[in-house]
């Protein structure tokens, strides 16, 4: 596998992660617990 793919595919992973905590954020969950903090312009 080459370096950019996994790189890609670790970028991909972590968006679509943090994209599905995001409701626990919007609803007032705790962030410090979710990778999705790490993507203020996402939970915002």
């Amino acid at each position: 596998m080459h370096f950019s793919t996994l790189l890609s595919a670790a970028f991909t992973i972590a968006i679509a992660y943090a994209a599905v905590n995001e409701p626990c954020v919007g609803s007032g969950g705790a962030p410090g617990t979710l990778p999705s903090t790490h993507f203020p312009s996402l939970t915002n």
